[in-house]
């Protein structure tokens, strides 16, 4: 196995060296077998998890692991239980005999691809219970088709146009089936310092959401004008984190910090800012790892000059607000 192994990875090498002497059109012919190849790769690795987990071979040992830690112990192409679920799920459903004959054999074949037919599969079990036993085969045929057509925005097309069509047209219990339906991972790590989610939401939810995030996500000028160097997916998990930190962390009197299109505004929950003795709780921020910064203020001060604001806005910083003589510092 090692000897073959060295013999595929310095194919790609070769390659490489008589590429060029390929003649017109051959390129995409190419491109087209090692496609092919890659089909046929996916379906022999699903073949061998399934094996696997039939045997029970992950589990025996002196290290029992879970099916997903030991396809990642084995190859270097998973890094985390979360990059090979797809391939691990399917393979369940075929030891498991959960899968249509005709669904599996597409699947081990290569004829289906593994992510459309791993998507048909959590489709058309969430399907069932919506399906009269007489309807079931015909729901697996669909999504077969779906899943050898290889496209993966048409296989989730297809449960919610069958519940629009033939469904009971009651759209409560359909919201309450869509939420009962939401989940939200468990974090997965490739040991680095990212931690991967994969959240599902119902409509209503998402709405909610969206609508949450809203502003938040806005790119920020820097203080001289610069653009936000942050894209919009960064920006959006920045202000998921902002939400989740006033939702847990807020109490009277604490200080929120939030960003808008423009400027940095503090909001402070307390019956009147001018009220004597007022001390604030911690400021919450993208970044609450910084440095705290105590920024004084009197009565009749805004709660952020323009010095200030032009230096907790620049470093992210978070703040920790107290009364004091105008002019006053209070470093803490």
């Amino acid at each position: 196995m090692k000897t073959g192994r060295g013999r595929a990875a310095g194919a790609p090498a070769e390659l490489r060296q008589v590429l060029w002497q390929a003649p017109g059109g051959a390129l995409g012919e190419i491109l087209g077998q090692f496609g092919e190849l890659a089909l046929i790769a996916d379906a022999a690795e699903v073949a061998v998890i399934a094996e696997t987990l039939q045997r029970g071979e992950h589990t025996s040992g002196e290290a029992p692991l879970a099916i997903g830690d030991w396809v990642c112990s084995h190859s270097r192409r998973y890094p985390t239980g979360a990059t090979c679920a797809r391939s691990v799920k399917l393979a369940r459903h075929i030891a498991k005999k959960v899968l249509p004959d005709r669904l599996a054999e597409a699947v081990l074949s290569g004829q289906a691809p593994v992510a459309p037919a791993a998507v048909a599969a959590d489709e058309m079990q969430r399907l069932l219970p919506d399906l009269q036993p007489g309807f079931v085969a015909a729901g697996w045929d669909a999504y077969t088709e779906l899943a050898l057509a290889g496209d993966v925005g048409e296989v989730r097309k297809l449960r919610p146009a069958l519940i629009a069509k033939y469904g009971d047209g009651d759209k409560g219990k359909d919201e309450e089936r869509d939420r009962s339906r939401a989940c939200l991972s468990g974090g997965a790590s490739d040991g680095g310092a990212l931690v991967d989610y994969r959240l599902s939401l119902d409509a209503e939810s998402a709405a909610v959401l969206e609508g949450a995030l809203g502003s938040l996500t806005r790119p920020v000028p820097g203080p001289d004008g610069e653009p936000d160097p942050r894209p919009w997916t960064n920006r959006r998990a920045h202000a998921l984190i902002d939400l989740l930190n006033r939702a847990t962390k807020k109490s009277d009197g604490d200080v929120v910090l939030t960003r808008s299109s423009t400027h940095t505004t503090v909001i402070v929950d307390a019956p009147s800012p001018a009220a004597p003795g007022l001390r604030t709780g911690p400021m919450h921020t993208t970044r609450s790892t910084g440095p705290t910064v105590g920024i004084p203020i009197s009565t009749t001060q805004p709660l952020l000059c323009r010095m200030h604001h032009g230096v907790v806005h620049s470093r992210h910083l978070a703040a920790t607000v107290t009364t004091g003589p105008p002019g006053s510092t209070n470093n803490d």
